[in-house]
């Protein structure tokens, strides 16, 4: 074998082993794909993984089985007794005796203690949901926190690409004569700020990512990506009366309406439980002279305890959970109103940075940078535009979060805890 002919062999057994699964093969041979999570998918994860919607429905079966107890019959006493008796006067022989009875409390108003009991139950069933949005809305918020940081970042980086590039351009045209030393070095520290700037937005996207799987204890993943674009166009507007819709949905709302419901139906089962219930006995005996079998009927006296301290604690209950409800009514509608004209305002203004502002700044940095780069306009003309698209752009993207994060939180409040398209 020649040694052209060795040396083509032992390249081709080279690439055949770099292909191969047993080899190393190039970085751009190897398809990476990162996973993408859309926020239907974050907040599906968020059902499943947060621990605070567990505890909520674990304190359902505490209330489930407080209701049990209430709708629960005392258990039944049994009484039996045996022994060996004499006649008094001698007559006779002993004779074995024995007795038993056997009694049953049946207390008063054990209706309304189980309609206590069941609204109770609702209420804790309310809290899950009440709960659940709260959990929602902090998925949601981290969510477009690192959503909208993500995008910054991308837009930043494309920008200090930019600057790089002009740099490279005005280089050119110092080295040519056609431009000042100055400019070479205002262009440099413009790129050397700009890729300085990016990169803290990369640093701030990073964290944001990081925040957001760290609430979700780690399910995305450690490299993921968010795949939904935000548009502030695609809210739908403000809607008009929100705040019966809100007051008949809310959950937090409705759990206290439940609680007033059961400590309504406990003060009444307490006024019925002056006399606290009736016991009834069955009996039998056998003695030396007779026997016997009957039943007895027999109830307490309230005489000197009437239940006045567990009435008056029922009733301090029930105004206190009147009071709640009434005071939780008003803050809702409060946070409500507050949260609407809020709500259009942060819309209004992320739609017009994202409709028309940005493409006007884009479409004048754009201009300059063509007048630039054809000699008819000077480098502070640039520096100025592109600053000012850069302010601009930072403006849009604090709109944006504005929006969203507003939206989302009018949305926990009115109990609409569904997902808005933003695909």
């Amino acid at each position: 074998m020649t040694s052209l002919a060795r040396a083509f062999a032992l390249a081709f057994i080279a690439t055949c082993f770099v292909l191969s699964p047993w080899g190393f093969a190039p970085a751009s041979m190897v398809e990476t794909t990162r996973p993408a999570f859309s926020l239907e998918a974050v907040l599906a994860l968020t059902r499943e993984k947060a621990p605070a919607i567990a505890a909520a429905q674990a304190r359902v079966t505490q209330a489930d089985g407080e209701r049990f107890r209430a709708a629960v019959l005392p258990d039944p006493e049994v009484e039996l007794a045996a022994g060996r008796g004499e006649p008094r006067d001698g007559a006779g022989s002993g004779r074995f005796e024995s007795a038993f009875a056997i009694s049953q409390f049946v207390p008063w108003a054990t209706g309304e203690r189980k309609r206590a009991g069941a609204a109770s139950t609702q209420a804790s069933r309310y809290e899950v949901e009440d709960v659940t949005a709260e959990v929602m809305l902090e998925a949601r918020s981290r969510y477009y926190v690192a959503a909208i940081e993500n995008t910054r970042a991308l837009a930043l980086r494309q920008s200090a690409q930019d600057a790089q590039s002009l740099q490279d351009v005005v280089a050119r045209r110092v080295e040519a004569g056609e431009a000042a030393e100055g400019d070479r070095l205002r262009t440099r520290v413009e790129a050397l700020r700009t890729e300085l700037e990016a990169r803290a937005a990369d640093a701030e996207a990073s964290g944001a990512r990081a925040s957001l799987n760290r609430f979700l204890l780690g399910a995305l993943g450690s490299d993921f990506t968010l795949s939904t674009d935000l548009d502030p166009r695609r809210l739908p507007p403000t809607p008009d009366d929100l705040i019966d819709s809100a007051l008949s949905r809310n959950p937090a709302y409705l759990a206290s309406l439940s609680r007033v419901d059961a400590a309504k139906l406990v003060a009444s089962a307490e006024s019925a439980s002056r006399i606290p219930g009736v016991n009834l006995s069955l009996y039998g005996l056998q003695e030396l002279d007779r026997q016997a079998v009957g039943a007895a009927f027999g109830f307490s006296i309230p005489l000197w305890n009437r239940n006045q301290g567990a009435i008056r604690t029922a009733r301090g209950r029930l105004a206190e959970a009147e009071s709640e409800a009434l005071g939780l009514r008003a803050r809702i509608e409060g946070e409500i109103e507050r949260l609407v004209r809020k709500d259009r305002v942060a819309r209004d203004l992320a739609v017009t940075y994202r409709q028309d502002i940005i493409p006007a700044a884009t479409e004048a940095l754009s201009i300059t940078r063509f007048s630039l780069e054809q000699g008819e306009a000077n480098l502070l003309s640039w520096l100025e535009a592109r600053r000012s698209y850069l302010e601009t752009l930072r403006s849009s993207y604090a709109a944006q979060l504005e929006a969203f994060l507003t939206r989302a939180e009018l949305e926990r409040l009115t109990g609409e805890i569904d997902v808005p398209d933003h695909r």
